[in-house]
């Protein structure tokens, strides 16, 4: 119960971390709607790895190599956890935010009318620890690959109807200048000449 209190307290810990790194990077009066959960299936290719060298370090004649998997493991569980610290994916009112990176930090930032797509890719290791991966593609040539998000469903539906909101928003001011009754006016070159 206690290890159980501690890992929501970490988890509450470094998402108010997460949340106030995501508002140091909005523009004034940008407001943030959600923000990302990295998934702890982060860590599965370190536990793997750990596993392996303890069963390798209970061999007397492969004992060091043991030792060397688990030094190993620790490197990877490192790169883990700081990959999870600097991870952030954020959908505020005005366009979606991605900061991946440890030593290379990237920033994405992506403006709504310039989303095309919305994917998310489940690997089976995704699907058994419930994390998927985030793809967004946006005009021009430019994706943005987001993974281990715990909730990539429910950010994706709320990403959905912030674009469909935006689609709507933009087919509106088209069509502000024609009535509700009349028919679109004809094209120039159909009208008949005079």
């Amino acid at each position: 119960m206690i290890e159980k209190n501690q890992k929501i307290r970490e988890d509450r810990a470094a998402r108010a971390s997460a949340r106030d790194n995501v508002m140091s990077m909005l523009q004034p009066g940008e407001t943030l709607v959600r923000l990302a959960r990295v998934s702890n299936g982060i860590y599965w290719k370190s536990v793997a790895v750990l596993i392996l060298a303890l069963i390798v370090m209970t061999s007397v004649i492969l004992f060091n190599l043991g030792v060397f998997l688990l030094l190993v493991a620790a490197i990877m569980a490192t790169h883990a956890y700081l990959t999870k610290h600097y991870l952030i994916l954020a959908l505020t009112d005005k366009r979606v935010l991605v900061r991946q990176g440890i030593l290379n930090l990237d920033t994405v930032q992506l403006r709504y009318n310039r989303i095309e797509s919305v994917e998310l890719e489940w690997s089976i290791p995704g699907r058994i620890l419930s994390y998927s991966v985030v793809v967004m593609t946006g005009t021009g040539s430019r994706v943005a690959v987001v993974p281990f998000i715990a909730d990539g469903p429910q950010f994706r539906k709320d990403l959905d109807e912030r674009l469909y909101a935006e689609e709507n928003r933009a087919e509106r001011v088209v069509v502000v200048g024609q009535e509700a009754d009349a028919p679109p006016s004809a094209p120039p070159e159909a009208l008949p000449p005079a």
